[in-house]
């Protein structure tokens, strides 16, 4: 079973526009994005671990979390993935709601979209380097 968590699917929205051209994937599993032997180091907690997003551009491919509500435990495991994503070839992107103004507020149980949805998507993307072809 895998868990869209909030956010996820506007943030998908948003990438389509600014990556036309890439094909983007949700819920990937760990397994699938770094080598065998590099999965193998990982514990079974981590192991376990699927990928909210997953850009695949012409340039430098893209993994994306989308941290709603996020603790502490959600960072270090962030900090463990990313090193071994980092050594695939990919940038890795946190998108973490104390760092959004709009992009997992609800108005009566649902979210109303709006330009400063795709401003906090964007300031994640350039906050760790990536930049839309």
């Amino acid at each position: 079973m895998s868990f869209i968590g909030r956010g996820e699917e506007r943030t998908v929205e948003i990438l389509k526009k600014l990556y036309p051209s890439s094909r983007i994937f949700q819920q990937m599993p760990i397994r699938d994005l770094i080598s065998n032997e590099s999965w193998k180091q990982l514990g079974p907690e981590h192991s376990k671990h699927k990928h909210d997003i997953v850009v695949i551009t012409t340039e430098k491919d893209i993994v994306i979390e989308v941290n709603y509500h996020h603790g502490g435990i959600a960072e270090a495991k962030s900090d463990v993935y990313k090193a071994y994503l980092n050594d695939a070839g990919f940038k890795f992107v946190t998108i973490d709601d104390h760092e959004c103004k709009f992009l997992f507020q609800l108005k009566d149980g649902k979210h109303d979209d709006s330009w400063q949805d795709w401003i906090d998507v964007i300031y994640a993307l350039e906050k760790a380097g990536v930049k839309p072809q």
